[in-house]
């Protein structure tokens, strides 16, 4: 989902219905417009671990990823790259692992 910037006001709570909403256990966003000024914790869903995240500025870019708390999840830092906005993750559905970028 291009979310043109998640702190953008109302947005968080926009989310937090359409998670309900819709049963959602992972969600992929883009244009999430972070940088590392704004904490964590202002863009933080119930029901979901930390977000995963990688930012590019407050003017465009950013990626995240939000992971259902029933679900194990781990951020896997082996294919980070500065050149690039992705996040790789390892998630366990009972005896499946996938794998997101």
């Amino acid at each position: 989902m291009n979310i043109n910037s998640i702190t953008a006001p109302g947005r968080l709570d926009e989310l937090s219905q359409f998670t309900d909403h819709n049963d959602i256990d992972i969600l992929l966003l883009t244009e999430t417009k972070l940088d590392t000024q704004v904490h964590p914790s202002l863009y933080k869903l119930d029901k979901f671990h930390d977000p995963l995240a990688n930012h590019r500025n407050r003017h465009g870019g950013g990626v995240a990823i939000y992971v259902s708390a029933a679900l194990p999840v781990r951020k896997l830092q082996l294919a980070e790259s500065d050149q690039f906005e992705w996040i790789w993750c390892l998630i366990q559905i009972k005896h499946l692992s996938l794998v997101i970028c």
